[in-house]
Formats: structure tokens, sequence, C-alpha cells
């Protein structure tokens, strides 16, 4: 027989309500449909617009093999407002997976890339 713990929900989904009455539009922005994730080849021109920015850079390098999580969120939070600044369609997902392409790319310091 199961323990109780095993019936328990294993984490809350909250989903926020509006204060007024939504209009459509902030609808829309909830109730986005979901779209395929482009591909790292697909990303790839992002990928290498990162790699030419000195100030993602630094940020990269400084972050990678650091095991400082918070560091690399910064990171990631860089390259996904330098994404979007140039094709605001880019996702957050979308962003983790051009850093994925970014360290695939220029590699780990230490390591043979």
């Amino acid at each position: 027989m199961p323990d109780d713990k095993d019936d328990k929900p294993l984490a809350w989904l909250r989903i926020p309500s509006f204060a007024e009455k939504p209009t459509q539009r902030s609808l829309e922005d909830v109730l986005r449909p979901l779209e395929p994730m482009r591909t790292l080849e697909e990303l790839h021109p992002l990928v290498q617009r990162a790699a030419e920015n000195p100030e993602i850079m630094k940020r990269y390098r400084e972050a990678v093999g650091s095991e400082d999580q918070v560091r690399a969120t910064a990171v990631i939070d860089a390259i996904t407002e330098f994404a979007q600044s140039i094709d605001p369609t880019v996702t957050q997902v979308e962003a983790v997976r051009i850093t994925v392409g970014l360290m695939k790319m220029v590699g780990h310091p230490g390591k043979p890339s």
C-alpha cells in the first residue's frame, strides 16, 4: 500500500488572476499557441553574433566552469536580451539553446574545443 506522501502533489501550479477584466490582448499574451522551437542550426546566426559580442563573451568566460549558478543565469539572461534585441521572437528556451551553441562553438576554458 502506498504511503500518504505518494498521494500528495509534487508541485503547485498557480495561475495568476487578472486584477481587472482581462483584455483580448492580455489573454493573447498569456495564451500564445505553442510553436516549435527552432533548431540549433536555425539559431546558428544568433550564436555567431553572440560570439562576436565582447561583453557577452567576457561574461561567458567568467561564468563557464565557475559552478556559480547566479553568474551562469546572468549570462543566459544577457544572451536572451541580446538575441531578443536582434530577433524579438527568440524565446527563453531558444536563448538557452543559443547558449549551448555558444558552448559548442567556443568550448570550455582549459579543455580542447
